[in-house]
Order: C-alpha cells, then sequence, then structure tokens
C-alpha cells in the first residue's frame, strides 16, 4: 500500500495542486491490470487512508469526487520520495559528485550505496562515479557516517563539470531522449481527446521516469511541461 500512495502523492504534486480524479484513475482497466494480485477495493482503501490522515483532500467537481494533495502530503512526499523536492527547487548551478571504492569483501554496503544514490536521483557516470545536480550533501554525509562508509566514499561540490556540452551529458546519463519520447507521445495520444482513458495511469508511469532534472539541463523542446498541463486539466 505504501508503495501506490506514494504514486499518488507524486501525480498530484507533479500536478501542481490541479485536482485528480482518483476514483476513476484507480479503478481503470489499466491500473487493474498492472496490480492485478491486489483485492478490488485496495484502491479504494488507499485513497481512504491516505484522506484520513489529512494526505490528501477529497472535493465534488462537476459531481465528480476528485483529489488534491495537501501541505501534510507533500511534506511526506519529500520524507518518503527525495526526488520530490525538486519539483518547487531552483537549481543552484552547482555539481554534486560522490566517488568510491569500497572493497568487495564489503560489497553489501557497496550496493547500498549504488541504491541510495539512484534513490536521491543520482546517475553514473563512471563504474564508482555518481553525479546529480540537486543539493543532497546533507543526506549523503548522514548516510556514509551511518553505515561508516566515510573513508570509502568522498562527495566533491563543483560549479563545472568540463565535458562539453552539459545538457548533452545529462540526456545521456538520465536516458532524456527516451523519456521525452513517451512524454511526446502521452501529448499526441490525448490531446484534444473528449474521451481521455487512461490518460492519468499512463502519465503516472512516466513522472515515475523522469529525473526532474532542472530546465537548464532539459532538452529545448522538452515535452514533459505539455503532458504536465494536459495531465493537470483532466
Amino acid at each position: 500500500m505504501k508503495s501506490l500512495s506514494k504514486k499518488i502523492l507524486l501525480l498530484l504534486a507533479a500536478s501542481l495542486d490541479e485536482v485528480i480524479d482518483w476514483e476513476k484513475t484507480l479503478t481503470s482497466p489499466y491500473m487493474r491490470i498492472k496490480f492485478a494480485s491486489y483485492k478490488d477495493n485496495y484502491f479504494q482503501k488507499i485513497a481512504q487512508s491516505m484522506v484520513k490522515a489529512g494526505e490528501i483532500d477529497r472535493i465534488i467537481k462537476r459531481g465528480q469526487p476528485f483529489f488534491r494533495i495537501t501541505s501534510r502530503g507533500k511534506v511526506k512526499l519529500i520524507y518518503d520520495v527525495p526526488l520530490a523536492k525538486r519539483l518547487e527547487k531552483k537549481w543552484d548551478g552547482k555539481w554534486r559528485m560522490v566517488i568510491f571504492d569500497i572493497p568487495e569483501i564489503t560489497r553489501v554496503k557497496r550496493e547500498a550505496l549504488r541504491k541510495k544514490l539512484k534513490d536521491l536521483g543520482f546517475a553514473q557516470w563512471q563504474k564508482s562515479v555518481y553525479v546529480t545536480p540537486f543539493d543532497v550533501g546533507q543526506e549523503i554525509a548522514e548516510y556514509l557516517g551511518a553505515v561508516n562508509l566515510g573513508e570509502n566514499a568522498v562527495m566533491l561540490e563543483v560549479k563545472k563539470i568540463f565535458v562539453g556540452d552539459e545538457r548533452q551529458m545529462a540526456n545521456k546519463l538520465w536516458h532524456l531522449g527516451s523519456i521525452n519520447l513517451k512524454y511526446k507521445e502521452f501529448v499526441e495520444k490525448f490531446k484534444g481527446k473528449k474521451k481521455k482513458n487512461g490518460m492519468q495511469e499512463e502519465y503516472l508511469f512516466i513522472l515515475e521516469e523522469d529525473p526532474f532534472l532542472p530546465k537548464e539541463l532539459l532538452p529545448d523542446l522538452w515535452w514533459g511541461e505539455e503532458a504536465k498541463k494536459l495531465a493537470g486539466k483532466f
């Protein structure tokens, strides 16, 4: 249940407080197939529990039940999903780089560090080198201290990575071309159509792949903005 509640909060937050018809979305055929192992009332229970916890509001719009994220929901999202902080935070123009050399004998810690870096939005530049444009220095320092990796890993903060075009580097490391294509196909599929069955759930699964990089690192024509507007109007 926890995983799907995160998806709900992420979609609502990314829609910039626009209300989303989650009763329709959560009970759609697409979601039924995607989560076929869950019972029929699974999605309704999630929404009800989130309303009770004050994470989302249930309102009536045009005679239909809709949901929107609350301030408490935003706080929970940022705590549970570190990438959510990117939705409202402006880039300071700096890069963070983590370099580590962890012996094979402690490979469990090494793999855990890699997972932590990915969870925080880092991309793998080289085998033991990860980079991100976002300020996560405190989180990394706390993690390295907690797992006793302070002598095996270091984080650098730099104003410039001399790799040529930073946009091209970002495109390669975060696979922006593939994500942008999915956004483009999403817009072309649903824009101008009266019936938008399956739109919200398709948007959600693209969102899960989006690294939410600052606009300075995105392609000139980034279809994510158009997709967000389209999803928010539904």
